[in-house]
């Protein structure tokens, strides 16, 4: 009887440890199609199930950013070269018309604070500026389809 309680304190010790895990990161995979409900920006379509990304479909993505970035005339200026100590991102895997897709939610470091846990809710921002977009990759052919800003 007594080892129930102490496997049920081991398990509160440990959560604390993975999220601090995931937050030196700056990364959250989240788990639902929330995300795309953005407020001052278009999101691609819904699809019809998820998948898990890796972090190797991660860094793909964000290899591709500061070029994909740098060729909009809604992004001049942004500066996503030091991506991961200055922005957080969530991702969530999207399969549409059987095709997985990679969508992120990128948005500054600070701008969530005391908000909410944005490693298991989708950040939604009106306005915002450039600072905070979303940007979708084709898994499979590695492009880009879709980058968008918020509104200033």
């Amino acid at each position: 009887m007594q080892t129930l309680p102490r496997m049920v304190l081991a398990l509160v010790f440990l959560m604390p440890c993975v999220q601090a895990q995931a937050s030196s990161a700056n990364i959250a995979i989240l788990e639902g199609m929330g995300i795309l409900d953005q407020c001052s920006r278009s999101s691609p379509p819904a699809g019809n199930g998820i998948w898990t990304p890796t972090s190797a479909d991660i860094a793909a993505l964000e290899a591709l950013l500061p070029d994909a970035i740098g060729e909009t005339w809604e992004g001049h200026g942004l500066d996503v070269s030091q991506l991961q100590n200055q922005y957080h991102r969530q991702y969530v895997g999207i399969v549409r018309d059987g095709k997985r897709y990679l969508y992120g939610n990128v948005f500054p470091l600070g701008s969530e604070e005391g908000l909410f846990d944005w490693h298991r809710r989708a950040m939604i921002v009106c306005d915002g500026g450039p600072a905070h977009f979303g940007v979708e990759m084709d898994v499979e052919s590695g492009v880009i389809t879709s980058l968008s800003f918020n509104g200033r």
